[in-house]
């Protein structure tokens, strides 16, 4: 399915104007919709503040500021004529959340702000089930060039693989990685023949996991082979911190270095 509808998480924070010219050059083949999300909640002082209504009223023009700020770079940015903009002071996590139920992702960018509480994507992306993508911080604007696909036998990563066929279009190179006992050859050249069959050229690579630990292969070897970008599927567990993902998806979250697609 196309990229027609794309949410913004535009929260303020660190590497905001990365996010927007990102966004923007990926956006130039898509011309989808994009509706920016800015939603600003102060990180401390909010109950001292509550005591003191000037001390409420401060915190609350620092609040509008932020969003201020990140809405001139938007604006100045994001040439794109059907985008939109919804702001306010408040958890951002629930306001971008009642954005993503018809959404056909998200996009986000690591990093974080002294002053306002910043999005979990993670939590976003069990939340609403849909696919998220996290850029790196200090990602430049440019093409997909290597897109790394962690596969390993499962509903989740078979939803993963399903959902980004869209965004793999949009790569240059794209790689079918399994790591040590959790996948076999086979099953790589399995995907590898579907994903053909959707017009998408790609090549399989089994990798030895001598460790037990297949997350840290994954980094590895998307590190070494330059990618852009990991897409991986998300995993239920019995907390809501935990339903996602099993300790490999984890890693490659927590990995600054790289860009990461993933599904609830």
């Amino acid at each position: 399915m196309p990229i027609r509808d794309i949410v913004i998480d535009a929260s303020p924070k660190e590497g905001i104007e990365q996010l927007f010219s990102w966004v923007d050059r990926f956006n130039e083949r898509l011309q989808a919709r994009l509706s920016c999300v800015s939603y600003a909640w102060p990180k401390s002082d909010l109950e001292e503040a509550l005591l003191n209504p000037l001390g409420t009223a401060g915190l609350e023009r620092r609040m509008e500021l932020e969003i201020a700020s990140v809405r001139d770079a938007g604006t100045k940015i994001l040439e794109s004529p059907d985008t939109s903009w919804c702001t306010g002071i408040a958890q951002p996590d629930d306001a971008i959340l009642d954005h993503l139920h018809t959404a056909d992702m998200l996009i986000s960018i690591a990093g974080s702000s002294r002053q306002c509480v910043t999005p979990d994507p993670i939590d976003l992306a069990v939340r609403s089930g849909t696919p998220v993508l996290r850029l790196k911080g200090g990602i430049k604007a440019a093409p997909i060039g290597v897109a790394v696909v962690a596969w390993k036998d499962g509903a989740a990563a078979r939803h993963a693989l399903h959902a980004s066929r869209a965004l793999l279009a949009l790569a240059n190179e794209i790689q079918v990685v399994g790591v040590g006992d959790e996948v076999t050859m086979r099953r790589l050249d399995e995907v590898v023949d579907f994903l053909g069959r959707s017009g998408l050229p790609a090549r399989a690579i089994h990798l030895p996991d001598p460790k037990g630990r297949p997350g840290e292969v994954i980094i590895d070897h998307a590190l070494a082979s330059g990618a852009d970008i990991v897409i991986s599927g998300a995993r239920s567990e019995r907390t809501l911190r935990d339903r996602l993902f099993g300790n490999a998806t984890r890693q490659f979250t927590q990995c600054s270095e790289l860009s990461w697609y993933m599904t609830g």
